[in-house]
């Protein structure tokens, strides 16, 4: 079922790790087939480094499991996501450290460059920290994102959303790289400016 799907959520997934956005069993990736309206996702506990195509859940709206074994504890928020936003066909989360950092420290990240603006399209606020796996994390995510990109998950990590996976991948880069950056401006005692978003 989606085999096609399924091999691009092990690639994306393979990718984060090497690049460092997660370690070990953190993080997770799902995109919705377009077609059937069905969720390939990432399954609990699985260390992204090493996801091969056979150990990925296929579930439903609703999160009923239709294929694979329990899916990652994040699906109520990967759903609710894609449930208030239709257009948005894959969600990445990352504990990329300079991100991580930002929500860590319950601060936002402003639009610093023409990448968070154009791709991200507004700053990237922090949702209030809720049990992992919570209807009420699903809430804080989703209505904290709004209409942009990309969230920061306080005390947990970074979300990063797009029309597709390559761009919620690419979202996610994004992200770290805007952290770092703006991590950088601020040790040099500076103030970032900052730009308009996208419309």
């Amino acid at each position: 079922m989606l085999e096609e799907l399924k091999k691009k959520v092990a690639d994306v997934a393979n990718r984060l790790a090497s690049e460092e956005l997660v370690r070990g069993a953190s993080g997770n990736v799902s995109t919705r087939d377009e077609e059937t309206g069905l969720v390939v996702i990432t399954p609990t506990k699985a260390a992204l480094g090493s996801v091969t195509p056979d150990i990925l859940c296929v579930v439903d709206m609703d999160g009923n499991v239709l294929e694979g074994g329990k899916p990652s504890s994040s699906t109520k928020f990967h759903l609710k996501i894609m449930k208030n936003r239709p257009e948005i066909k894959a969600v990445v989360h990352t504990h990329s450290p300079y991100a991580t950092a930002f929500s860590v420290a319950n601060e936002a990240i402003p639009v610093i460059n023409i990448e968070v603006s154009s791709k991200i399209r507004g700053d990237i606020k922090v949702s209030p920290y809720a049990q992992n796996g919570s209807d009420i994390e699903a809430e804080n995510i989703t209505a904290t994102l709004g209409k942009a990109n990309a969230v920061l998950m306080q005390n947990h990590g970074a979300v990063a959303v797009a029309e597709d996976l390559d761009k919620a991948l690419l979202n996610s880069f994004i992200v770290e790289e805007a952290a770092k950056m703006y991590s950088i401006v601020r040790s040099m005692g500076s103030t970032a400016t900052t730009i308009e978003p996208k419309k």
